[in-house]
């Protein structure tokens, strides 16, 4: 059976997930190093099944997802609010084979979906975890309905999309906006409604990782000055964003994207590759980095 033939939601988001780990741990160079990992703290600040790193669209999705599923839940973020670079976002949201499109008559394959996508990315794209997402996106359109946003479109957004397939938030009364900052609005609302913990002014610092070949066992952060260890009984899921405000990551990939070029969206978001050094210090692998987000 192809990964095109059966993928549920839950399935979605937990691939998804993993995804993001990989793509931040990709968004580093050099060769595949393991670091000395810090080893098993005498005592643990705070535990949580599963610790979310980020609190933009991809970490409140697993945030979300994981507390349904009967987990206990942690999330962290450095900045002094939520919302990561989703915040900053016009809110356009790329989804295939969805409803909407199906009540406009609009018809859409997941193969025109594949095609289109993997063209517009100049076949960079890991073929499974594109499949992943386009199989999965329909799904997704609706469970963001199911917490509360209001769909506009579809919309072509994107020329090279034979057929248009793009959402993006409407204007509602229950939430702020119609962009990015209504999808963060709307999630942390849900958030909250299921009580998940959120630290704010909490940077990932290190990964807790003592034996290279085992499971990843809390993530060591940085607060007002103190050092905090926080242990994940499940897992922990990265969802850092990237590197386009490391000018010296950028710079690695093409000299000219030095500090003039400021596509960081400081000082309201600060992707500066925390999660990517964090996995690569505990022996994450590397992959094509060379398109960092938003440099389009």
């Amino acid at each position: 059976m192809s990964i095109r033939d059966k993928v549920t939601r839950r399935e979605f988001f937990r691939d998804a997930a993993a995804a993001g780990v990989v793509a931040t741990a990709a968004a580093t160079l050099g060769p595949r190093v393991v670091h000395a990992a810090p080893g098993i703290p005498d005592k643990w600040d705070a535990e949580a099944d599963v610790i979310v790193v980020g609190t933009g669209v991809a970490g409140y999705a697993a945030a979300i997802e994981a507390a349904d599923a009967g987990a206990t839940v942690l999330m962290i973020e450095k900045m002094k609010f939520v919302g990561g670079n989703s915040i900053l976002a016009g809110g356009n949201c790329m989804m295939p084979v969805n409803h909407l499109q199906k009540k406009a008559g609009i018809e859409d394959h997941v193969e025109w979906a594949f095609e289109d996508y993997y063209n517009n990315g100049e076949h960079r794209a890991v073929p499974e975890i594109l499949n992943v997402f386009i199989k999965g996106a329909g799904d997704t359109a609706l469970w963001f309905e199911k917490l509360g946003i209001v769909w506009r479109g579809p919309t072509m957004q994107n020329p090279d999309n034979r057929v248009p397939r793009t959402l993006r938030p409407d204007v509602s009364k229950t939430y702020q906006g119609a962009n990015g900052l209504s999808l963060i609005d709307v999630l942390n609302q849900n958030a909250v409604k299921r009580q998940i913990p959120i630290k704010l002014e909490h940077k990932l610092t290190q990964l807790i990782r003592p034996d290279p070949a085992g499971p990843v066992l809390g993530v060591v952060v940085q607060n007002a000055g103190k050092t905090l260890n926080f242990k994940a009984k499940k897992a922990v899921v990265l969802a850092t964003g990237g590197y386009k405000a490391n000018h010296r990551m950028c710079r690695a990939w093409h000299p000219l994207l030095d500090e003039q070029f400021n596509w960081s969206g400081g000082p309201y978001t600060q992707t500066t590759g925390d999660g990517a050094f964090a996995a690569m210090a505990v022996g994450a692998g590397l992959g094509d980095a060379s398109w960092p987000c938003s440099f389009i």
